[in-house]
């Protein structure tokens, strides 16, 4: 792996391009201690604790959402029942791909969907109510200010 034809069997070797040069085959054995370790964190919680947090706090969010001056007029997409929704909420925004450009700027990970989706992805192992609230409050003073109107904010790259 990381050979620019690794099924050309040349006997020297010649580096693929770009980061494809840094695959490997077999995971070393650090790499597996590290997801070894990485992993124990669930052998103390339950699928169930993880699935109530995880509801918890798509349940603030999408109310945070509904509450905020800036933000209370935002479709979302996610179905309100807790039974119907996974661990994300989708809102549908015009400007959607410069919000969610200005949103990562300021250190708030989300996904964008063509053409006007914003995911918020939870992670209830690791995200508090916390980040919920820094996530509302950052998205209201983006759309308060209109900073993703920036040009930087519409460059689209590769990988959104």
């Amino acid at each position: 792996m990381g050979h620019a034809d690794r099924f050309a069997f040349e006997p020297d070797y010649r580096p693929a391009p770009g980061i494809s040069r840094f695959l490997t085959g077999t995971q070393s054995v650090i790499a597996m201690a590290a997801v070894q370790a990485a992993l124990s964190i669930f052998d103390s919680v339950t699928v169930n604790t993880l699935r109530q947090h995880s509801l918890m706090l798509t349940q603030n969010l999408m109310d945070q959402l509904a509450n905020n001056p800036a933000t209370c007029g935002i479709e979302c997409l996610t179905p309100s029942d807790a039974h119907a929704r996974g661990s994300q909420v989708s809102l549908r925004l015009e400007h959607g791909f410069a919000i969610s450009q200005a949103l990562i700027d300021r250190g708030v990970i989300v996904d964008f969907r063509e053409p006007d989706i914003i995911r918020f992805g939870i992670a209830p192992l690791y995200n508090q109510s916390g980040d919920i609230d820094v996530a509302v409050s950052t998205l209201a003073d983006i759309l308060n200010s209109g900073v993703y109107r920036e040009q930087k904010f519409s460059k689209r790259a590769t990988v959104t």
